[in-house]
């Protein structure tokens, strides 16, 4: 297992990412959370989150085929079942987190920041 992770943990939301490029482009615009990232989005099931942590993953919508989606899918079920409180987020279009952030300017990066905040709240509204 190859996940490496930024060692902070005074985040309200934990982003996880099978990119890196991923995280170093959330970083680049301020987006200030933890994020985790592994080389293979196989990996990202194997995450040990705290009781009632956040998550977001991360998945990129330019390798949108079945067996993406499904390892996607049983990585949110997996943290779930650890106990994380677990979210999907995806760029539209074919696109990946780097390429829109290139492609769609200060414009994107600010509804991506928008995104985020409000995705953050409608975790905390799912805690329990």
């Amino acid at each position: 297992m190859h996940i490496k992770e930024q060692r902070q943990y005074d985040y309200d939301v934990t982003i996880l990412s099978a990119e890196g490029k991923a995280i170093s482009s959330f970083q680049e615009i301020g987006i200030d959370s933890r994020m985790v990232y592994s080389s293979n989005v196989n990996n990202l099931k194997y995450y040990q989150p705290f009781q009632g942590e956040k998550i977001l993953i991360a998945a990129n919508n330019d390798k949108q085929n079945k067996e993406y989606v499904s390892t996607i899918n049983e990585a949110a079920t997996a943290l779930k079942s650890k106990g994380a409180i677990t979210s999907i987020v995806i760029p539209s279009k074919s696109e990946d987190f780097n390429e829109m952030l290139k492609n769609k300017g200060a414009v994107q990066k600010k509804c991506l920041q928008f995104a985020l905040c409000h995705a953050k709240r409608i975790l905390e509204a799912l805690e329990f």
